[in-house]
């Protein structure tokens, strides 16, 4: 879902972000579902940071 929600607000997805978010676990997911909410650009829902 996530990947399907980032490919309508931004533009077609790299691979690398498409192989990131399937492999990723859940609680990374759900960090990055709440950073969409908010972020201007695809890089900042990707950002480092602790979780």
């Amino acid at each position: 879902m996530l990947l399907r929600l980032l490919e309508r607000s931004y533009v077609a997805l790299p691979k690398t972000i498409e192989n990131q978010v399937r492999d990723a676990t859940p609680e990374q997911l759900n960090s990055w579902a709440d950073r969409m909410l908010d972020a201007d650009a695809l890089e900042v829902v990707f950002r480092e940071s602790s979780i």
